[in-house]
This record gives structure tokens, sequence and C-alpha cells, in this order.
């Protein structure tokens, strides 16, 4: 999803999640000079069992220095290779190619300064040329933004007020399709106060520089290893979101004696009929000593 400054404990709690992702991942850790490097070797020799749209993570990818800079590298090495890049995006902070094989096997490769969560994934049987429903439409460029106010206690006990702005906008996030190429999801809010954890999105199918829209999906954030799941009879790839926030036990609760509840909640989506529908939902709570308690509002 878009980038973000997280609230107090937020931030804390998903470096603690990527670290753990890190730490049992079977895949080995790229740099950014071996990246292309470890996507040819496996472009040579596709996964022949691989089920049409699904992907496979073939690596992590160390935090990069500069994207532009990387984009200029990985741009020459993959000319030498005679890859085709068929889809590319570069921020001030990420980068993002989809490069395409001889074989017609395609590589998503991403990178990013903020941390070590860059990606190789490879789709050796991408599903091209699927029809989706209604029309191609131009993809709305919508912004939220918001004021985030947290509050919480580390790990050392120590008490923080942070307020911060944040902004989500419009994005390519994940295939949805089997293509390899990221589809568009734009920010839905019900309200222009809802929190990052609140904010549903509209998601669409890309095909070319407009999208066929298919449902609306979240709010949360996606599971990490989406990709790995093929598309299903719809068409589109199932999908699971986990939305997690802090929050006082009651309306009596002390800031920074009591402490806050993490409320998680899961919501698995899958598509009918051309459009993706909520399947479950459920949700769970802790008392989490050291979590941010945060609210939104417009800024």
């Amino acid at each position: 999803m878009p980038s973000v400054n997280y609230p107090i404990g937020m931030r804390a709690l998903a470096c603690v999640m990527l670290v753990a992702a890190v730490a049992h991942a079977d895949v080995p850790v790229a740099t950014e000079r071996d990246a292309i490097a470890t996507t040819i070797a496996t472009l040579a020799k596709p996964d022949a069992q691989a089920a049409p749209g699904a992907a496979t993570k073939i690596a992590w990818i160390e935090r990069i220095a500069d994207a532009k800079a990387t984009a200029k590298n990985w741009r020459a090495a993959i000319a030498a290779a005679k890859l085709k890049i068929i889809w590319e995006e570069v921020g001030e902070g990420s980068v993002s190619f989809v490069v395409e094989s001889s074989t017609k096997a395609r590589a998503t490769i991403a990178a990013e300064i903020w941390s070590s969560s860059g990606s190789i994934w490879v789709t050796a049987k991408p599903i091209l040329g699927a029809k989706m429903p209604g029309t191609c439409v131009p993809v709305p460029q919508v912004t939220h933004q918001i004021r985030v106010r947290s509050q919480g206690v580390d790990h050392r006990g120590e008490h923080s007020r942070r307020t911060s702005d944040q902004v989500m906008a419009t994005a390519s996030i994940v295939d949805l399709d089997g293509d390899a190429i990221p589809d568009r999801f734009v920010p839905a809010p019900a309200s222009k106060n809802d929190c990052r954890e609140e904010t549903p999105y509209r998601a669409f199918i890309m095909r070319g520089t407009c999208g066929h829209e298919v449902g609306v999906v979240g709010p949360g954030w996606w599971a990490p290893d989406v990709l790995a799941t093929p598309p299903d009879a719809s068409g589109l790839r199932p999908l699971t979101f986990v939305a997690e926030h802090g929050q006082f036990a009651s309306k009596t609760a002390a800031p920074f004696k009591d402490p806050p509840m993490l409320v998680r909640t899961t919501r698995t989506f899958a598509a009918t009929k051309g459009s993706y529908v909520k399947t479950s939902e459920n949700t769970t709570s802790g008392v989490c000593h050291h979590c941010a308690v945060w609210t939104c509002s417009a800024p």
C-alpha cells in the first residue's frame, strides 16, 4: 500500500512483523547489485509445475540507498540480459519493475529506501489477455489526507505523544489477475476522519492506462504471500487483509498507566461474478503494554 508514517508503537509492531518474516523466510536475500542476476537465473528455468497466475518469491532485496540510481542500474542490467520491461514505477523512495523473458515468464522486482522488504517474485505462467467485467475506465486519482494523534509507552517505559500527517493515495499494489502487473487500489474512506486501518479500497484491474473496477476490498494490509495463491475460477486472486489498531479497554482508562488493547481484524475476499465480496471477518484482541493508541482526523 502507499507508504505512510505509522503511529508510535504501530511502526515498532510493523518492524517486528517484518523482521520475523525475513528471519523465517526460506528464500535468500539479494543485494541491489545481485537482484537482476538472481532474476535472470530463475527466468532461465521457470517452474514448469507452477499454477497459471501463481507467483513464487525467489528472494528478498536489501534496502537501497537511491531509488533513481537503482532504477538506472537495473534498466542497464535488464537490457544487457535481453529481458523486456513491460511495466515500471519509480518514486522518490521506491522502484518496481516487471520484466518478461523470451519464454513469456515474468518477474516483479521491487525495492525501497525505507526497509529491506523489497522482493523478487516470478510468475512462470502469467495469465495474459483475460477478459475483465465492465468498461475499462480511467482510474480515479484519489488522495486521502489524515492527521494522526498517537500516544504510547515504548519498550524502555518512556512516554510519548506524537502528531503526524499521513497520505493515502491511488497506487499500484498487488497483481489480482495473474498477469504479474500490479493492479490499482483507490482509497475509499467512508469519512474524512478514517484512519489507515479503517479505509477500504476500490480495486481496478489494469489494462494499459485504464482499469476494470472489481469491487471494494480491505481495509488493512494485504497478506504478505498473496501472490502465491493463483486466481480462482473467477479470474481473480482471493485476498486476505489484516487491520490493527490500538484502543483503551474502557473510557475511564488512564493514558500511560492502563495498558491498551491491540485489536486485529482479518477479512477475506473472493470474486463473484467479476466483483470482490467479503467471505469472512474475524476480530481478536489482547493487552499490548507497548502498543500505541491513536485517533485520526482531517488535517
